[in-house]
């Protein structure tokens, strides 16, 4: 003698599919299910779901899309495409004529000022040019600092 019986039957409409659905549980009356029962255990056929749909029609539509491009499209695609890649090619290159420029002005800078640190140097008195020349004096007397461009690679 088997312990199941049918706890629900749920019948649904959808468009034109009837879906009927026989649920064979083990859920009772009182909302008790197989856990629950004080470790008492259901047959293999009470713990199943039998699932029947029925179709009033059997039809199957299969809905294709090919894209075709007009060469308007096509010009479009393409032309913005050259725009990406030129704006981004006219960053770039202004990047590089301002880091370019920005170097320039640097080395300039740097050769103005070495070459105003050579006249200053040029002009100004020695301290011992003046003194004669006695060999006692020598050991304190300031070396001249010869340009630059007159020092010879010793190397």
């Amino acid at each position: 003698m088997r312990s199941c019986r049918i706890s629900k039957q749920v019948l649904a409409a959808l468009v034109d599919t009837v879906m009927v659905v026989w649920l064979l549980g083990t859920i009772s009356d009182d909302g008790s299910y197989p856990g629950k029962m004080g470790g008492r255990r259901m047959c293999r056929s009470c713990q199943t779901i039998n699932v029947e749909i029925v179709f009033d029609e059997f039809e199957i539509r299969n809905i294709t899309y090919n894209p075709k491009f007009e060469s308007l499209e096509v010009f479009n695609a393409i032309g913005g495409y050259m725009r990406i890649y030129l704006g981004a090619s006219i960053v770039t290159f202004y990047d590089l004529v301002e880091i370019a420029v920005a170097a320039v002005f640097r080395h300039a800078k740097k050769r103005r000022k070495a070459n105003k640190k050579y006249k200053n140097r040029k002009n100004k008195p020695w301290m011992y040019d003046t003194f004669v020349d006695d060999p006692s004096l020598r050991r304190h007397r300031k070396r001249k600092n010869n340009s630059s461009r007159s020092i010879r690679n010793i190397y």
